[in-house]
């Protein structure tokens, strides 16, 4: 009887820790036959990686790597980073300064005085 060979799928693994996760996926890697072992389609996502073997395949390098390879998509994510992080300060600034500024109305000072007497 010939054995029919089977078109590869997507197997999802689920571990209750990065470290079995790490020890699984190095057990898999080094199962496969080494010319499958060099360009495997196995893609690592959780928390930090400890495996050095196991980097390339982390989700987090795969996008770095993707990034690099297209200049105008990283810099346009740069850019846009960028202009996060200004937003974000100006943002906080903003909220500091009301938080500075403000004045309790009597609408605070009738909560606090309730709240204080609920203590």
């Amino acid at each position: 009887r010939q054995r029919k060979r089977l078109e590869p799928r997507p197997v999802l693994v689920v571990c209750a820790t990065d470290v079995a996760l790490d020890a699984l996926l190095e057990g898999l890697l080094g199962a496969l036959p080494s010319e499958a072992a060099s360009a495997p389609s196995l893609v690592r996502v959780g928390g930090p990686c400890r495996k050095e073997s196991l980097r390339p395949h982390s989700l987090r390098q795969r996008v770095l790597c993707e990034r690099e390879r297209d200049e105008g998509h990283a810099r346009a994510w740069k850019a846009l980073s960028k202009q996060q992080r200004e937003l974000r300060e100006r943002a906080d600034g903003l909220v500091a300064r009301l938080l500075r500024e403000a004045e309790p109305t009597a609408d605070d000072l009738d909560e606090a005085c309730s709240t204080a007497q609920i203590m």
